[in-house]
């Protein structure tokens, strides 16, 4: 068969080719515009906002859309100092006082009521539709244009600080009441009368706290109403009249005998006699609602504390030196042990009223976090990094605490991805533990305050921290602009570092593949502190930048106090402190060729001076004063992050 094309025909179709291929290129070049115009606008969007925050981003109705960390990170610290400067207005009953926020520690271990840590938040926004994939993040941030979002302030309140300052604000409005206990007189047929007890009111702080966190979340406190509830539901004479026949049989029966044997094996023992017992025998209600006997009281407490000294050995990490280019052992590690009062204590009382009793009392292990061993094969060779901060003009008791701080450091090994906190490792802050105490400024009053000069190993530590460029997990400025923190670089404040048990904490990781040697030396005749990192570099750089002063300002009015504690004409005096804004940035460059880089923004308070008049009576603007609030002018110390050295305070 023969096929004949028309030459008519196949023009026909060859036009109509033509024209659909137009078509094609032209819907081709519209949709490579349209994919062209709407990629150069992600990529102008993405661009726009690299070190901005994403739009449609929210705290309390307020947006932080376009800022960069560090400008979010300033807003939220002018917006928490600004509510800590307020202050609270507390309510009873008809009556208001105010309480300052501000609050005072151990010396320079200082802490406010309500705590904001304004650089992790700011970070967290930073971080929003940025935490995932390439891909993830893109539809993320896109999202986010027309999807607003809205940030919770995640606020710390210090709880049982803040319900003793509520307490002792309106201390006179709670009536504690009375247990139901019973007094007991020994002789040959011992005489128990039962005491009858008397119910009592209390502030209900947990419902306070409640409301309180509620309210924080948009930087603004309301005058918190408080109410009063009363204490548990009282035992009745006859119940406690029932127990009488138990006493006298666990009376008869003692003594108890408790007894110990420790990695010595030298064996302890300790006796609980029937006088012991007339002090501690209390009925309370258990949760069956039965009255049975229990041991309590202040006399029993501190039995407790004292078998618990006694018996208890905190555990011993192992402390490295640097000799050579090897790590040897100087200190090594132990076990430590822990009374279990709780499991001992319900032991003896189940046995109570049978005779000849011997517990052996229970006590829990604790191992160290760092052995000994393998000393010598950690590959500790070279240094990381050093942190440097001047002391100079010290009082004795501040360079003593700063030399007992160091000295608890020295040595320190810290494993691979291990996180440590300053606090943990240097508490607790007693005269006991080494530490010593310092001149304070307190309401109206100069008082001695323990442990000034921890923030000096706080802020060393922290600068050592950067320049080795291990990873910083919680860091917090001080209050108050302090010389004693002002950066070696440029004098300038903003790389210092608090803390105060519980918190602020300063912490830090080893976010290394390698053990990590800290070694501390305190230079008394410079009055210079040196923290140096040892370990193993893996190809990191690390640094930080000078501080700069973003803004001052001024000291504010001097205020007068007026105390009876002082003679007539006699002022001792606090020096002021004015208030600033710093920045800098943390950068580690690491072997890969990528970068961290994060900015830090502190905000310092103003303080003024504030001087303490002796006066032969009150003023009636004083007093006045005293019934308005409770906190007067001050109630933190105010040298060394708000202690105020024995150098500090000047008589006139």
């Amino acid at each position: 068969m023969k096929i004949v094309f028309h030459h008519n025909a196949f023009d026909h179709i060859s036009e109509g080719f033509k024209r659909n291929k137009k078509i094609i290129l032209i819907a081709t070049s519209a949709s490579t515009l349209t994919f062209l115009i709407v990629a150069g606008g992600i990529f102008a969007y993405e661009k726009a906002y690299t070190h901005r925050i994403y739009p449609n981003v929210y705290i309390d109705g307020t947006s932080v859309s376009g800022l960069t960390q560090t400008e979010v990170n300033q807003v939220l610290q002018n917006r928490y100092q600004e509510m800590l400067d307020n202050g609270l207005v507390l309510k009873l009953q008809g009556e208001e006082k105010k309480i300052d926020l501000y609050a005072s520690g151990s010396t320079d271990l200082v802490y406010d009521l309500i705590d904001l840590d304004t650089d992790k938040l700011a970070d967290e926004i930073f971080k929003l539709g940025r935490s995932g994939s390439s891909a993830g993040n893109l539809l993320s941030s896109l999202s986010m244009l027309v999807i607003p979002t809205k940030v919770e302030p995640k606020f710390t309140i210090l709880t049982s600080q803040l319900e003793n300052t509520i307490r002792e604000t309106f201390a006179d409005f709670e009536e504690p009441g009375e247990i139901t206990d019973f007094e007991i007189t020994l002789s040959d047929s011992p005489v128990v009368v039962v005491k009858a007890g008397k119910e009592g009111t209390t502030i209900n702080t947990e419902e306070a706290i409640q409301i309180l966190s509620e309210d924080l979340l948009d930087f603004e406190l309301s005058t918190l109403s408080l109410s009063m509830i009363d204490t548990d539901e009282l035992i009745t004479t006859a119940e406690a009249e029932g127990l009488i026949a138990e006493i006298e049989a666990v009376l008869a029966a003692a003594p108890y005998t408790l007894i110990h044997t420790s990695e010595s094996q030298r064996d302890y023992s300790w006796y609980v006699t029937d006088d012991d017992l007339a002090d501690w025998l209390t009925p309370i209600r258990n949760e069956e609602g039965d009255i049975i006997l229990d041991l309590q009281g202040e006399a029993f407490d501190t039995w407790i504390e004292v078998l618990t000294d006694d018996v208890n050995i905190a555990p011993q990490d192992a402390r490295f030196a640097i000799e050579g280019n090897k790590v040897v052992e100087f200190n090594p590690s132990r076990s430590g042990v822990t009374f279990d009062s709780e499991t001992t204590i319900a032991e003896l009382i189940e046995l109570l009223g049978t005779e000849d009793v011997e517990i052996t009392i229970t006590i829990e292990t604790v191992e160290p976090a760092v052995s000994t061993e393998s000393v010598n094969d950690l590959g500790i060779t070279e240094i990381l990094g050093v942190g440097t901060s001047d002391f100079a003009g010290s009082p004795y008791n501040r360079i003593e605490n700063i030399k007992n701080g160091a000295s608890k450091l020295d040595g320190l090994l810290i494993a691979p991805g291990e996180t440590k906190s300053l606090i943990d490792e240097l508490k607790p802050f007693t005269y006991d533990n080494g530490y010593l105490s310092e001149l304070v400024i307190k309401g109206d009053e100069i008082k001695p305050e323990m442990g000034g000069g921890l923030c000096q190993i706080g802020t060393t530590t922290f600068r050592a921290v950067m320049n080795a460029g291990l990873e910083i997990v919680e860091r917090r400025n001080h209050s108050l602009v302090v010389s004693y923190y002002n950066d070696p670089s440029n004098g300038n404040p903003g790389t210092d570092a608090t803390i105060y048990e519980p918190a602020p904490d300063f912490k830090f990781k080893n976010d290394t593949e390698n053990y990590v040697l800290l070694n501390t030396w305190v230079d008394t005749s410079s009055m210079t502190l040196y923290f140096t990192f040892w370990g193993t570099s893996d190809g990191r750089n690390a640094y930080y930048t000078p501080p700069q002063i973003l803004s001052w300002s001024g000291y504010g009015t001097t205020q007068e106090v007026e105390t009876l504690d002082l003679e007539p004409g006699e002022r001792r005096c606090q020096s002021g402190h004015p208030g600033a804004s710093t920045s800098f940035n943390y950068i580690v460059e690491y072997a890969d060729g990528t970068e961290f880089n994060k900015t830090f923004t502190s905000v310092y308070r103003t303080l003024p001076q504030i001087c303490l008049v002796g006066v032969a009576e009150l003023s009636a603007e004083t007093e006045d004063a005293e019934e308005l609030t409770d906190t007067k002018v001050l109630e933190e110390p105010v040298a060394d992050a708000e202690e105020l050295d024995v150098s500090d305070v000047i008589v006139e």
